[in-house]
């Protein structure tokens, strides 16, 4: 005395799994998800001792990550998905950026610093001594003039010693030098200029 294909197990069950299926096979069918790899959002990749790496110029994958230390190139742009045969095995500093000059991947990339502002934008402090005058304007106070005459100052009198140094720019008001001391750092190791360049 029950009611017939009503609840689960019912004949009609079996033509609601046949529809579900038929949905889910279409959408698989007209998605993109298998034309690329799935990245896990960037904290989800590297708990500890991690590096961050920028990817500028290449299709879909433009952007910062954060990997463990110890990632060499080879195992970062084949984690990206892109080929990585006859590419060098060597080791990524942090704050390294890689730069595609082909936006497919099919050349190796470019490796350099990390842009300075960059850096700012992610939390970290600023290296007076990197930055170019594109970085310096964005922090708080420093416009394109004054911008370009820290950089033409360090250019003529040598490396900022440390961020108090500033004060040596001509037409640096006190209180903007004071106000961004706190975004700014100087380095003290200069490794870049050697490593620059297309690996393979």
């Amino acid at each position: 005395m029950g009611s017939r294909g009503q609840g689960y197990g019912g004949p009609g069950s079996l033509d609601g799994a046949l529809w579900l299926g038929m949905v889910l096979l279409l959408l698989i069918a007209t998605s993109s998800i298998w034309d690329r790899p799935w990245l896990p959002p960037p904290d989800e990749i590297c708990e500890g001792d991690c590096i961050h790496l920028q990817v500028v110029g290449l299709d879909g994958k433009e952007g910062v990550y954060r990997v463990p230390a110890r990632t060499n190139l080879k195992e970062f742009l084949r984690w990206v998905g892109i080929p990585a045969d006859g590419v060098d095995t060597v080791g990524l500093q942090d704050w390294t950026c890689l730069d595609f000059q082909d936006s497919s991947g099919k050349l190796p990339p470019r490796v350099g610093p990390m842009r300075e502002s960059v850096k700012y934008l992610l939390g970290q402090p600023m290296d007076l001594n990197r930055a170019g005058v594109r970085d310096l304007v964005i922090l708080p106070g420093i416009g394109p003039g004054l911008a370009k005459r820290i950089v033409m100052e360090r250019s003529r009198r040598g490396p900022f010693l440390s961020p108090s140094d500033l004060a040596r720019v001509k037409g640096i008001p006190r209180k903007t030098l004071e106000g961004i001391k706190p975004f700014l750092v100087v380095a003290t190791e200069a490794s870049w200029p050697a490593r620059e360049g297309r690996l393979r």
